[in-house]
């Protein structure tokens, strides 16, 4: 785990896969999403944004997914279902509970 400046804990992925999955309903990316996300605190600049929940007991990520914001969506961004590189579904673990 490494300490992000929030304090929170985030999991260090040493290696990378060709297709992205979930994990303990966290995302890994494969190398082209991980390396097209933008790194730091969402704004309101456009681009790929990971989102992540954080269990507040625990204070780690429970959930996460992915967004764009681009076009007439830079305010709030769309979220994407499917990875745009390897075609992978990244989103259907958000939906189960």
């Amino acid at each position: 785990m490494t300490k992000r400046a929030n304090g929170w804990e985030a999991p260090v992925l040493s290696t990378r896969t060709d297709k992205c999955h979930a994990e303990g309903g966290l995302l890994r990316p494969c190398e082209a999403l991980h390396n097209a996300i933008e790194d730091g605190a969402p704004s309101t600049h456009k681009g790929l944004i990971l989102f992540e929940t954080v269990n507040f007991e625990t204070l780690k990520p429970s959930k996460s997914l992915v967004y764009a914001r681009s076009g007439e969506f830079t305010a709030y961004g769309v979220v994407l279902r499917y990875c745009p590189f390897c075609g992978a579904d990244i989103y259907s673990h958000w939906e189960v509970d």
